[in-house]
């Protein structure tokens, strides 16, 4: 989360923690962490006498991250609350929602060109998808993560699985998608080749007519 963010949240609080020296001046440090789907926020105040006190308060980490009117509010509009809150430019963005229940879809910037950052996971997972459809790998397939691969992530690999191990495939897809972890999506992306007959690359442009022969993206097989 940014720092801002943080800061901003602790001192609306900060008023509700027990200062060690009532009505005296303090300085306070905030510090942030997460775990699982946890957040917790912590301030130590110090008053002029170097005296110290600590508080910690525990909140839902999307609650407090993305805290919108959602019963009210249709996406589009949160997603341009949002866009508004952080200052970004709408045209620089594209995003796709696609509710399997209901069949709801949204596209924003839908035929502008962007580069990819984690939006690559999705056709990451499907490509391993059709392998196992395929038969040429299955659920328990198991794909080795080496220390190279470490990517920090909010819910990060190593708390399951250690380096220079091998991880089920089925784990790695999970976590690629729904926590969007970085170490995942790399063991996908580099074993993918080992088992396919051809690149990522070259599978994943196949579905595209229009195809950018940049140095940058050239690298990514």
């Amino acid at each position: 989360m940014d720092d801002k963010i943080v800061t901003a949240f602790a001192e609306d609080k900060i008023d509700d923690y027990f200062t060690v020296e009532d009505e005296s001046e303090f300085d306070y440090d905030v510090t942030f962490d997460v775990i699982d789907d946890t957040a917790e926020i912590c301030v130590l105040a110090t008053d002029i006498y170097e005296n110290e006190s600590q508080e910690c308060m525990q909140y839902d980490y999307y609650e407090l991250t993305f805290n919108y009117d959602y019963a009210n509010l249709s996406l589009e509009d949160i997603i341009t609350l949002y866009l508004d809150e952080n200052h970004l430019n709408a045209e620089d963005v594209a995003y796709f929602y696609y509710n399997t229940v209901n069949q709801q879809q949204v596209l924003y910037n839908g035929s502008t060109t962007m580069l990819a950052a984690s939006t690559i996971k999705v056709p990451l997972v499907m490509g391993w998808t059709n392998l196992i459809e395929e038969g040429t790998v299955n659920e328990e397939t198991a794909l080795y993560y080496s220390e190279s691969l470490y990517e920090a992530s909010m819910k990060d690999l190593y708390y399951f699985y250690p380096e220079n191990s091998y991880v089920p495939l089925t784990f790695l897809m999970e976590h690629a998608i729904v926590y969007s972890d970085n170490t995942a999506a790399n063991i996908l992306l580099v074993n993918y080749t080992s088992y396919a007959c051809e690149t990522f690359r070259e599978w994943f442009v196949s579905f595209s007519d229009e195809v950018f022969q940049n140095p940058f993206i050239l690298e990514i097989k």
